[in-house]
């Protein structure tokens, strides 16, 4: 495959700016965050990591939301409403029921949906086969095995081949599962993490990892540290 894949960071006519340029950067192997007690779940944050407790949020081990907001979440729950979120390059996206609000507390989108990913505009929308940015703008609606949000639009997987938007091929070839990355997809296939088919970022035995603009972060027992690209 063709090696020149575009830095998608960079800015263009249809986007003058880059949603990831006020992310916090670290050295190779710099440790992002260290922490001992039990954590349910966990996505990379602009300014470290994100960590979910009990249904609370904490950034770096600080809570990320408001009491106000805690409240309206606890409100929620009392309406037995379901309550879900995703990291996302503003901080972090919350769905509960069939609202979406970034950080919280700005309402993305609000209706009917099959499936949800996180965008840097927002959210894209799966409905009916279409993938949506808001419920707005057609992004996708063809075949695909799986998918995912990206700030040039969303990365499809299909059969052998990871591709932007269905047609950019950014990885073609056997591996072991993929996440989306502001620079194209990182790839696992047994002990490596790969960029675009193009670079190793990580070798070695791998944990729980997902991406940063400049690399990915690994989560090594209690502690979360940097790979960078």
């Amino acid at each position: 495959m063709s090696k020149d894949i575009p830095n998608f960071l960079l800015p263009k006519p249809s986007r003058r700016f880059n949603p990831y340029a006020d992310w916090k950067t670290y050295q190779d192997k710099d440790i992002v965050f260290q922490f001992s007690e039990q954590v349910e779940r966990w996505e990379v944050h602009p300014d470290g990591i994100i960590t979910d407790k009990n249904g609370s949020l904490f950034v770096n081990g600080e809570e990320a939301q408001s009491e106000r907001e805690r409240e309206r979440e606890r409100e929620r729950e009392r309406e037995r409403e379901r309550v879900m979120w995703l990291g996302h390059a503003r901080g972090f996206i919350l769905r509960a029921d069939n609202q979406f609000l970034i950080n919280g507390q700005e309402l993305v989108y609000e209706g009917e949906w099959d499936d949800w990913r996180s965008h840097p505009e927002g959210v894209v929308i799966e409905k009916d086969g279409k993938l949506l940015l808001n419920g707005k703008k057609l992004l996708y609606d063809d075949d695909r095995n799986e998918w995912d949000g990206h700030v040039e639009g969303v990365i499809i997987e299909l059969d052998n081949q990871i591709l932007l938007n269905g047609e950019l091929l950014l990885y073609e070839g056997d591996f072991d599962t993929w996440l989306s990355h502001p620079r194209g997809v990182v790839v696992q296939k047994d002990d490596l993490l790969i960029l675009n088919n193009q670079k190793v970022i990580y070798e070695g035995e791998i944990g729980e990892w997902a991406s940063h603009p400049n690399g990915i972060i690994m989560r090594k027992d209690n502690l979360w540290v940097f790979y960078s690209i």
